[in-house]
């Protein structure tokens, strides 16, 4: 499971991801399954320097997510998160990354495709 951490005002932020992150989402949005889940957070991947309104609100529901799953139990009212995350200009692209390096991978065992 991979992390990264953000720094929010004076604090930094260990963000969790894996299944178990996919899960919490699955819950949060009322979602079956981890297919639905990648599915809704699939809107993330249009993002071509403008985001859209219900992009930043699914990315900060991620964000949330991902900080309470690594561990952090008080409120985050106080902190304004997608402006902090977006302090850093690779922030998106490192996000995306480690969302799509926890999702599950099928193994191939050497036998299949001989």
């Amino acid at each position: 499971m991979d992390e990264i951490v953000i720094q929010l005002g004076d604090k930094s932020f260990k963000l969790k991801f894996g299944l178990g992150l996919f899960r919490v989402l699955g819950r949060k949005w009322q979602l079956a399954g981890i297919d639905d889940v990648v599915l809704k957070m699939a809107i993330l991947d249009s993002v071509d320097g403008k985001l859209t309104f219900t992009q930043i609100d699914v990315l900060e529901e991620i964000l949330i997510s991902a900080i309470e799953y690594g561990g952090y139990k008080e409120s985050l009212d106080d902190f304004d998160i997608i402006d902090e995350f977006f302090k850093d200009p690779n922030a998106l692209d490192n996000f995306k990354n480690a969302l799509v390096e926890s999702l599950p991978k099928s193994e191939v065992s050497d036998d299949e495709g001989k």
